[in-house]
């Protein structure tokens, strides 16, 4: 057998591998998608309205609006978490934060947490090295943080390149496994964007309830006074017994100062800083705004109207 035709058969073998590999792959992304269905169907007091499936079938996330619930199932694991319970989520890339939204607390009727630097799809990270290096991405995480003490954290791999490109390691979005990993990053954008609907909704819920109990309070201490003063004009009454009583009443509808220390687990305000790299700062500062605005959107994997709007508000 010659050199040229022992080559011929290694690629042909390589290829018929290639082929069964994909097959196998293929074959595994069924079961686990059907394992996930499942298990997610199974859900005592559970009515999904949202449903999100993980690239390659790692996993799913859904939405219960009716019971105020959300779910996070994979192969291994299952976890149900109200929606009171939710305290933040972010979404992170190689390690950098990109976009994080918190929730709020009330203490009195004020307002104690916030959202962080500049709340949900704020970019908070910035863009680090040169614009080679940035280009790889070795995962996109979602990362929410929950009121339990036994697990206060819940990460969402919606893109490992571990686990879910041809060779196990970070990659550039341009190449062949780069589909793989735009789709996950759309995933952890619609998670993010959902859970952060979720916590909005949460805090307006709270401040209603404060509100509403603050004006059953006033129209309880009116309806009191009323009382009070039809007793004295009876005579059973003395003013100073009216005034007295009068004025405990009043004493108990001002609000008492906010405690300065709140619960362990409220979320502080963060003071935003500069998001921007030295790199794309020099650019921009230099007037190279499509070409900060292309190394933005390659870095970020954000749409290009998204990139444009970045950059020209750092302007």
């Amino acid at each position: 057998m010659t050199l040229t035709e022992l080559f011929i058969v290694i690629i042909v073998v390589a290829f018929i591998a290639g082929i069964f590999q994909a097959i196998s792959n293929s074959k595994k992304e069924k079961e686990r998608g059907e394992i996930l269905s499942k298990r997610a169907s199974n859900i005592d007091g559970f009515v999904s309205s949202t449903t999100i499936t993980g690239a390659k079938n790692r996993y799913q996330f859904l939405v219960d609006n009716e019971n105020r619930k959300v779910c996070f199932i994979d192969e291994c694991s299952k976890r149900i978490i109200p929606f009171e319970d939710i305290i933040s989520v972010e979404l992170v890339e190689n390690g950098t934060t990109l976009s994080t939204k918190s929730t709020i607390r009330t203490v009195g009727g004020t307002l104690v947490g916030g959202a962080l630097a500049g709340g949900a799809g704020a970019i908070v990270g910035g863009l680090s090295g040169n614009s080679k290096q940035v280009q790889k991405v070795s995962d996109v995480q979602i990362r929410m943080r929950i009121r339990d003490l036994e697990n206060p954290v819940l990460v969402i791999k919606c893109f490992d390149a571990k686990t879910m490109t041809i060779e196990g390691k970070p990659i550039k979005t341009t190449s062949m496994d780069g589909n793989i990993y735009r789709e996950g990053r759309q995933h952890a954008q619609r998670i993010l964007d959902l859970v952060s609907v979720i916590i909005d909704d949460v805090d307006r819920n709270n401040v209603t309830a404060t509100t509403e109990s603050k004006s059953v309070s006033n129209i309880s201490i009116a309806d009191e006074l009323t009382k009070l003063a039809d007793l004295k004009e009876k005579g059973i009454l003395s003013q100073d017994e009216f005034d007295q009583q009068k004025a405990k009443l009043l004493s108990s509808q001002v609000d008492v100062e906010p405690q300065k220390k709140v619960e362990e687990n409220v979320v502080e305000i963060v003071e935003p800083t500069d998001d921007l790299s030295p790199e794309l700062r020099q650019l921009i500062d230099e007037g190279k705004i499509i070409q900060a605005i292309k190394i933005y959107k390659d870095a970020t994997g954000v749409s290009l109207n998204e990139a444009k709007d970045f950059i020209e508000s750092h302007r």
